[in-house]
């Protein structure tokens, strides 16, 4: 199997592959002060109403390369002080509204582990929808860095997170698996319909709706629909069934991010604070079986070993332990699965040498139970 970075720079995934390659590079650039250059467009009068700021006073400029949104710098210039926004901005809109609730729930929750949603909505210019969130500085010197901060890890912000238990959906009286709204992993629409059980969830919501976005995006795969049907019919629930995923007291549905990798956390410091704070970006939140989250962290790498020690001294693995690690390759498959659905090319070969693993371990298991001969 190759490695992700590997399959990216085969497949040409420029943005990919270079933060997967030069890890010091964080999604936001440095801090400037200096007065909006005069030839530099105006922010939007609709953003500029949500933000109770003067349009006139403002510079629009691009901040990193355009990928599945388009990010920009804002700039507010009053006097001799200035102050930065992020946004980001395309033509979808519930990737734009899904992820202004994500970061609300996650700023609630933690209000250091990710930026706080300001503003978000449509362009009065145009049909482009935005969000607009506080500024952080990721460039800001650690050694000139205030006194301050929580003093949380990350590892320390993610295990906080994954003990904030889903309240109740509208009409319901118990925590459910799901989101409000359909969000976006990269440009890949995640269905969120409200489930009691987490297998079905994982396996309607997750696995077969992104086999039909493969399918929608590069044809038929019978091959892959029939693994992926002997999959959801005995690895799901084997791993993620009721009675059997975190034993008797089953698992509570949590708040994750949800599209956790290298290339969305970083340190810096907020527009606010003094200290330098662990932080992550771009959320693809919902109410989800903790594990689910390490599953992409996993996948690519930049989470040490210390990192998950520390997280699972917090937040212990689920019962049964022992399976933890086919847990992990059943979740890390889902991203696989996002990544062929994306990119297409050499992403298929991880999704079908992972679900053979799976396969080959768990109906092997069944037949013996059953009396099979394999």
């Amino acid at each position: 199997m190759q490695s992700p970075r590997a399959l990216a720079e085969a497949n040409e995934h420029e943005t990919t592959s270079a933060i997967l390659e030069a890890k010091e590079r964080e999604l936001r650039g440095p801090e400037d002060d200096s007065p909006p250059p005069l030839d530099l467009p105006q922010v939007d009068e609709a953003v500029a109403v949500a933000l109770g700021i003067d349009a006139k006073c403002t510079a629009v400029e691009p901040h990193q390369a355009a990928g599945f949104f388009v990010p920009e710098k804002i700039t507010l210039k009053t006097g001799d002080n200035a102050k930065l926004y992020y946004m980001k901005s395309g033509k979808t809109r519930e990737m734009f509204e899904s992820e202004y609730i994500a970061l609300s729930l996650i700023h609630k929750a933690i209000p250091t582990l990710a930026p706080k949603p300001l503003a978000w909505g449509k362009f009065a210019s145009s049909d482009t929808w935005y969000l607009v969130t506080e500024w952080i500085d990721v460039d800001a010197d650690p050694s000139t860095a205030g006194p301050g901060g929580t003093g949380m890890t990350l590892a320390q912000k993610v295990a906080k997170l994954h003990t904030t238990v889903a309240p109740p959906p509208p009409g319901q009286k118990a925590p459910m698996f799901g989101f409000p709204i359909q969000t976006y992993c990269g440009s890949t629409p995640q269905k969120n319909d409200w489930c009691i059980s987490w297998a079905h969830f994982f396996a309607e919501n997750r696995l077969r709706h992104i086999c039909r976005i493969i399918e929608q995006n590069h044809g038929t795969d019978a091959d892959l629909e029939s693994l992926m049907d002997r999959l959801i019919k005995v690895v799901v629930p084997r791993l993620l069934g009721n009675g059997r995923l975190g034993g008797k007291q089953g698992i509570k549905p949590v708040l994750i991010h949800g599209d956790l990798w290298e290339g969305n956390k970083g340190k810096g410091r907020f527009d606010d604070a003094e200290g330098i704070e662990p932080v992550t970006f771009d959320p693809s939140s919902c109410y989800a079986h903790s594990e689910f989250e390490l599953g992409l962290m996993r996948m690519f790498g930049g989470f040490s070993a210390g990192f998950f020690n520390e997280y699972h001294h917090i937040v212990p693995k689920t019962e049964p332990k022992k399976e933890y690690g086919d847990r992990m390759t059943l979740y890390e498959l889902y991203h696989y699965l996002n990544h062929y659905a994306i990119y297409g090319g050499g992403y298929r070969e991880d999704v079908i040498v992972s679900i053979k693993g799976l396969l080959k371990k768990y109906e092997d298991e069944e037949n013996i139970l059953l009396g099979v001969d394999g």
